[in-house]
């Protein structure tokens, strides 16, 4: 049942017997003032029995009641003492068709209950919404110094900034861009954790680069890095990812015969038992007789189970 609104309907009922909340009747006006409208379909109009003006002396109201289908201009159906109002009672009772605050909420605001604004809309905190499903509805939040609550879906491409939470299910069709080394199940590293020589033809390894990951059981781990060889003399170098033993990937291995860089790269799916914090390395090392150093490394993981 939605809320219709008129302009400059006013009048006299000329006999009001109280009531309470939600109780439906008849009301009758003397034939002074316009006379009641009447609402289409299953709509009501409020009106405010006995509202207070310059020199009234009410001893009972104002009441909110709402005219339903039926009536005419002399005789209204109306639902008695609505929206927490005080009854109203007497001969000869003003009415008027006036703004009540509840016709300042977004559901009365139109006959559907849906706001449209044509420049957007800024919200100084928390925005919770149901359903955004285009570019277009997004860009109608300033993401940046607020939350944005999403309960269902995001149906093209977001960017989303400042603090974005979604509570139910994310469906992008598009393109999400969110910063941070982790996204969804989703680990990166590419900062060297030794930047270094690697041992003199020692055959030990050197962790080149390590990313903590947890929460799952199972993970697909790729790695790549790279060595330098600066004097010429030729060489052989190794690469392989561990995690202090329980797993390990096959060894890459590359001939270096003169000056350059050796690129290698690792992968491996991991298995635990447990889901606790896991520390991948990717280890290199060589037998250079000669210093030769790590020009890049790096590790993507993926949780999977």
């Amino acid at each position: 049942m939605a809320r219709q609104r008129v302009n400059f309907y006013s009048g006299v009922i000329s006999s009001l017997a109280t009531s309470t909340s939600g109780t439906t009747t008849t009301i009758t006006g003397n034939g002074l003032g316009i006379g009641f409208p009447v609402p289409t379909g299953v709509d009501y109009i409020p009106i405010t029995l006995n509202p207070g003006y310059f020199g009234a002396t009410n001893t009972s109201g104002p009441e909110v009641a709402y005219i339903t289908a039926g009536g005419s201009s002399t005789i209204a159906n109306v639902t008695r003492v609505m929206e927490n109002s005080i009854a109203a009672t007497g001969t000869n009772v003003p009415w008027v068709a006036g703004p009540l605050v509840s016709d300042f909420d977004v559901s009365n605001l139109t006959s559907t209950g849906t706001l449209t604004l044509n420049n957007g809309l800024y919200v100084p905190g928390t925005i919770t919404v149901g359903i955004i499903n285009s570019q277009n509805d997004v860009n109608a939040f300033n993401l940046t110094t607020n939350t944005l609550t999403v309960g269902t879906n995001i149906g093209n491409s977001a960017i989303l900034g400042g603090n974005t939470v979604i509570s139910g299910n994310l469906s992008v069709s598009g393109t999400v861009t969110i910063g941070g080394n982790k996204i969804n199940n989703s680990w990166y590293s590419k900062t060297l954790t030794n930047t270094g020589y690697l041992p003199n033809g020692s055959g030990i390894a050197l962790p080149a680069v390590q990313v903590t990951v947890s929460g799952y059981s199972r993970y697909m781990i790729a790695a790549s890095s790279s060595y330098i060889n600066s004097t010429g003399t030729a060489c052989n170098v190794w690469s392989y990812v561990t995690d202090s033993g329980s797993n390990q990937s096959t060894l890459a291995y590359t001939t270096l015969t003169g000056t350059g860089r050796a690129n290698l790269s690792n992968n491996i799916i991991a298995t635990y038992a447990v889901t606790s914090p896991v520390t991948i390395s990717l280890n290199v090392y060589s037998d250079h007789t000669t210093t030769g150093s790590i020009g890049t490394a790096e590790i993507s993981v993926i949780g999977l189970s």
